[in-house]
């Protein structure tokens, strides 16, 4: 992160000391270019380089399939799928998302049932 805030992509902004530091993007270019690498490499065929195979693998499990890919998506989701190959935190990225959707979903269920069960 401290490169790209020296480069003024990002900035950085510290909040209260419970809360994490916030990077927000300074530069559309710091959203744009990463992005339409992104989609070249999900629309291509061919080699991905390394920095952009990592924001492919990352894209399937954090559900960015529609941000980076035009319909049909078959050919994007392979591409995914290829990149998560050689990006082993990808998987790992995969069952946290998961997780904490999961755990979302049971609080919201806890809520409501809480909430019918004093009504």
């Amino acid at each position: 992160m401290d490169g790209l805030v020296e480069a003024g992509a990002l900035g950085r902004e510290r909040r209260r000391i419970w809360l994490p530091t916030a990077h927000p993007l300074l530069t559309a270019e710091a959203r744009d270019e990463p992005l339409a690498r992104v989609r070249s490499a999900a629309a291509g065929d061919g080699p991905i380089d390394a920095r952009t195979a990592v924001l492919l693998a990352l894209a399937g499990p954090a559900r960015l399939l529609e941000l980076v890919a035009d319909k049909p998506h078959a050919h994007a989701k392979r591409r995914i799928a290829q990149a998560a190959e050689f990006v082993p935190a990808a998987d790992v990225v995969r069952k946290v998302i998961a997780e904490a959707a999961a755990a979302a979903a049971t609080s919201a269920a806890v809520i409501a049932a809480t909430t019918a069960a004093s009504s």
